[in-house]
């Protein structure tokens, strides 16, 4: 009887869309089946796993990087918050020691979907570093309301909402697979 309320076919589908999602959807029908009849415990248990699984993907930042002359380039993806800003900061760091014959530095912000104010700080003493090094800075491709949140810390620096630089194909070699 209970059978014919149970839609598998939308489950299924999400495999295709976002498979973190089928992994929530999968596993609260499996929780609700294995804990029946105590379905209030399999919701809470599911948004629960929902949770973990926005918890994991928001701490995963991935960061393109890429030279185009005497210009470095990176591109950070996901939410740039004070669960991100370190790596965000330790990645830059890396590539300002390991490219020490550049003279520009370029943010693009086109694929970050937000920034808190950590990420706004973190941005902010990225830019100062690579000032401090030589480097001329620019933050291009930014989202009218990250630039709202992006001025009020960086006061002094220019934001583009245009686009400066070529970016690299996603499939990028030197883009480091760090898939959420």
């Amino acid at each position: 009887a209970v059978a014919g309320l149970v839609r598998v076919r939308p489950i299924l589908s999400l495999w295709s869309y976002s498979r973190p999602q089928f992994v929530v959807a999968a596993g609260t029908l499996l929780l609700t089946l294995m804990l029946s009849p105590r379905i209030d415990q399999a919701v809470v248990l599911g948004v629960l796993l929902a949770i973990s699984v926005h918890l994991w993907r928001e701490f995963s930042l991935r960061i393109a990087r890429w030279q185009d002359g005497d210009t470095l380039n990176i591109r950070p993806e996901g939410v740039l918050w004070f669960g991100s800003a370190e790596a965000l900061k330790a990645e830059v760091a890396d590539l300002l020691a390991d490219h020490r014959d550049a003279q520009r530095l370029v943010v693009h912000m086109e694929r970050l979907g937000r920034v808190d104010l950590t990420g706004s700080l973190a941005l902010e003493q990225i830019l100062e570093d690579a000032q401090a090094a030589g480097l001329d800075t620019d933050v291009v491709n930014v989202h009218p309301q990250t630039a709202r949140a992006l001025r009020r810390v960086l006061a002094g620096q220019r934001l583009d909402r245009r686009r400066q630089s070529a970016s690299p194909p996603l499939s990028d070699p030197e883009t480091p697979a760090q898939e959420p």
